[in-house]
């Protein structure tokens, strides 16, 4: 005859399980948004990085004129950039890059 699981075991296995669960759908998700090993988190990366750079070249003209030169005249040259020089360049400019288009966006309403 099997054991009955008496509500103080029930109480402690729970919470346990949900835990194992939530930690596999994380690492699973982290997988899946960030890529398994490292080549194909340098894919993934580079994805999202690209994503961001095209959208900031589709929208330029919504930056201030004198924040638009901050930008390589195509987009194409920007992107064969080595992804680490893409990424330096993204993180460095980004803050510029949301104050120029608040800014704009401002002075637009004027």
């Amino acid at each position: 005859e099997k054991p009955k699981t008496t509500g103080t075991q029930w109480a402690k296995k729970i919470p346990l399980h949900l835990w194992d669960q939530w930690d596999k759908l994380w690492n699973s998700r982290n997988e899946s948004v960030h890529g398994k090993y490292p080549e194909s988190r340098r894919a993934k990366l580079k994805q999202r990085l690209l994503a961001e750079l095209k959208d900031l070249y589709d929208n330029q003209e919504n930056l201030l004129p004198s924040d638009q030169n901050l930008l390589l005249p195509l987009y194409e040259a920007h992107a064969n950039k080595n992804v680490t020089l893409i990424s330096t360049r993204l993180s460095f400019y980004r803050p510029v890059f949301r104050l120029s288009r608040d800014q704009a966006h401002k002075q637009s309403l004027c």
